[in-house]
């Protein structure tokens, strides 16, 4: 295969020359560079990117990374992050980190393929990965951690965060408003900290109100629809059932919907729902899910300031947080009768 000094001699110049016209560097007529790129083409001249963004340092591209490139949540999310890269004219890059210090996506950043990354749902990832990438001076932006984590602040690492814990209490408090006692909990993993943080706010609401926290309705279901469905259909089995249930994400939500509708259990008259997120499907589904919004695309864009300002060391925070608000809809319904509202 050919390469840079075989085009430079062909054409009579010099390789900074061919460098200019194979860059669009405006340093070379329009007719020596047609006459470069003529034979570039003739010798099937390939141009080695990954040795010039070495060169300068930067690769214009930034990686999203995450264990569930699937999930409904970060189609929103990743929307953003795109817009702001293509208005700053950087490329994205989308690979899977669930190996760890195994995965493609470790290796990007490991060898600085990409200036900078963002890793949604870092919850399962352990934290020594992600400082290992940070080592390499390559600005992290990570997601589902707790702000104290780790002890020393690390200037290559910020956290992009959402206002779990009120999100958490405002939807269980509608539920409460409306007379619902007896409230199940489907939760999300246990090592996420928006888990974590959605469970406080569950409990917090309920321990306000002096309401019971009942242990045999918390479900562990692991943020996805099919556990969700098939662990509620065993909860259907056993004939004793909550009035109402707070799943911790929409899709939770929607595959419990799904079971206790093929259950032949009406949504809300015999069972409400409320979830957390605010999915597109959320509004799709019958009855329409009642769930916590915060704003997905914006948090792509904040993303990408946090990483542009790591990359242009200038003054942030470290640390941000997206407010929540809740969405009423149908499927918590309306308050119970002879149930009085305590709230």
């Amino acid at each position: 295969m050919a390469n840079i000094k075989d085009v430079a001699k062909k054409a009579g110049v010099s390789i900074s020359t061919v460098s200019y016209a194979i860059n669009n560097i405006p340093k070379v007529s329009a007719e020596t560079k047609e006459k470069i790129l003529r034979i570039a083409g003739e010798l099937n001249y390939q141009p080695n990117f990954t040795a010039q963004s070495l060169k300068r340092q930067k690769t214009e591209t930034i990686g999203l990374f995450t264990t569930d490139i699937c999930s409904p949540y970060y189609l929103e999310v990743t929307r953003g992050i795109q817009d702001a890269l293509i208005e700053r004219k950087y490329d994205l890059i989308i690979a899977n980190i669930y190996q760890g210090l195994r995965s493609t996506a470790y290796r990007l950043l490991r060898d600085r393929r990409v200036d900078g990354g963002i890793i949604l749902g870092s919850s399962d990832i352990p934290y020594r990965v992600i400082e290992k990438i940070a080592q390499k001076k390559v600005p992290l932006v990570v997601t589902d951690r707790s702000p104290d984590e780790p002890k020393q602040e690390n200037k290559f690492i910020s956290k992009l965060l959402v206002d779990n814990f009120n999100g958490a209490m405002s939807v269980v408090n509608h539920l409460i408003s409306l007379g619902y006692r007896k409230i199940g909990y489907l939760s999300g993993l246990r090592e996420s900290y928006d888990n974590q943080k959605r469970l406080e706010g569950f409990r917090q609401a309920l321990q306000a109100k002096k309401i019971p926290f009942y242990a045999k309705w918390f479900i562990e279901a692991n943020f996805t629809e099919n556990t969700a469905y098939s662990k509620t259909k065993e909860m259907i089995k056993t004939g004793d059932l909550p009035e109402a249930i707070f799943a911790a994400n929409d899709e939770m939500a929607i595959g419990a919907m799904h079971a206790l509708q093929n259950e032949g259990i009406k949504i809300p008259e015999e069972m409400a729902i409320v979830g957390f997120d605010d999915i597109h499907l959320a509004k799709l589904v019958k009855p329409a899910l009642t769930t916590v919004w915060r704003d997905e695309y914006k948090m792509g864009r904040i993303a990408v300031d946090m990483i542009f300002d790591m990359l242009n060391e200038k003054d942030h925070k470290n640390v941000i947080t997206m407010p929540t608000r809740i969405m009423v809809r149908e499927s918590c319904g309306t308050k119970l009768k002879n149930k009085p509202n305590i709230l």
